[in-house]
């Protein structure tokens, strides 16, 4: 697993987390779609009495309305995920996706024992370096999460100190105020599009396949493995459109609606696989939060131009999608779809969404191109600038 404090040590019968009394925490990541194993990483964290943590990267793997689960998941760590972690004696990682960079963002105030359940260094070779940075962890337990977990549970079980978890009441979620303000009449501000969505949709039942990078999590929460499918495995640009099209595909016997939202950039690099939903009978809602920027290379941009003392107002070179504005309504037709807006006016948002929504139900694949303001969630944008422990 890399490196280990006193080497590589697997997890075996009662010599877990559990049987040393400390108090842990989770880092919840990748999952399976079952509904028993949700429910036993639910179990876990409940005979541990120990604070969840989620992101972005993942698909949906711990309700967030659950008391143990830590506000903002993301895709940074949060300051509650930060301050959780740090005060935590172990961490148990489930199969979490860059677990080294996680435990840097959250450097540990005493103590801290690392078990990892995992399958992913049999994945790492040195050619690519695709794994990143090593994490340095106590125990390795080789194995999937979900088998990972059932063993956990099996040794707390017969760990007397294991005696359940006393639940208190769970900290309310903010959202952040930064990503409320309100941009120039001719944008919609993230915030209220996600608003708009979750009231014109709240009687279907939502899968959503992708989220933007500016997304907060307090505007959805997730209460089963598939309401959040979560982000493309390696970091790749232009998966969304296919993500949302397979999403769709796979759920043609879900009665819930399968929703995109994704960014201009990400949906007209893959648009072509609107086509593919088209041929295919894909019923789908894709909402393009338009922002007519690839925002997160002018973000990279601003941060480089600061390090190197140059004029970060020239962030945007190369990097805006405007001037002319691609008609992203008229890419989704061209490939065979139905495609709405651009929505400007926010009084028309919700009248579209409800339209479009509508004609999903009658098994349509909708495109709707809706103007958002430039710019990322408070929490986001702190993760991009982060300074963090190297090593």
């Amino acid at each position: 697993m890399g490196p280990t404090r006193g080497g590589a040590r697997r997890c075996e019968g009662g010599d877990g987390p559990a049987s040393r009394g400390a108090a842990p925490g989770h880092l919840s990541g990748r999952s399976g779609a079952g509904a028993q194993e949700y429910a036993d990483r639910v179990r876990l964290a409940e005979m541990l009495g120990a604070r969840v943590v989620t992101d972005l990267k993942a698909n949906s793997s711990f309700p967030t309305r659950h008391p143990l689960h830590v506000n903002g998941a993301g895709f940074f760590l949060s300051p509650e995920a930060i301050e959780a972690l740090g005060e935590a004696d172990v961490v148990v990682a489930l199969d979490w996706i860059d677990l080294a960079g996680a435990l840097r963002q959250a450097p540990a105030r005493a103590a801290r024992a690392v078990v990892a359940v995992t399958l992913d260094p049999y994945l790492h070779n040195g050619w690519s370096k695709d794994h990143g940075d090593w994490p340095v962890v106590d125990v390795w337990l080789p194995a999937v999460a979900e088998d990972g977990v059932r063993q956990l549970i099996e040794a707390a079980e017969d760990d007397p100190v294991s005696s359940g978890a006393v639940i208190g009441p769970r900290l309310p979620q903010e959202t952040s105020g930064g990503a409320e303000s309100r941009p120039p009449h001719d944008q919609i501000p993230l915030a209220e599009l996600a608003d708009a969505l979750r009231s014109t949709l709240a009687a279907d039942g939502v899968v959503l396949a992708r989220l933007p990078l500016g997304w907060d999590s307090a505007w959805w929460d997730f209460s089963s493995p598939t309401d959040y499918l979560g982000y493309d495995g390696g970091g790749g640009i232009g998966s969304g459109p296919g993500m949302a099209v397979g999403a769709a595909l796979a759920a043609r016997d879900d009665e819930r609606m399968v929703v995109a939202v994704l960014g201009d950039g990400d949906f007209l690099m893959g648009a072509t696989a609107v086509w593919t939903g088209v041929k295919y009978g894909a019923a789908a809602l894709v909402v393009v939060a338009n922002n007519r920027s690839y925002f997160n290379d002018e973000v990279h941009q601003e941060k480089v131009a600061h390090h190197r003392d140059r004029d970060p107002s020239r962030k945007w070179v190369g990097q805006r999608i405007d001037d002319p504005a691609p008609d992203i309504a008229m890419i989704a037709r061209a490939q065979g779809a139905i495609g709405l807006g651009p929505v400007i006016d926010p009084a028309q948002l919700r009248p579209v969404l409800e339209e479009a929504a509508a004609l999903v139900r009658n098994g349509a694949l909708v495109v709707v191109d809706v103007r958002v303001g430039a710019g990322y969630s408070e929490l986001m944008a702190g993760g991009l600038v982060r300074e963090v422990t190297p090593g």
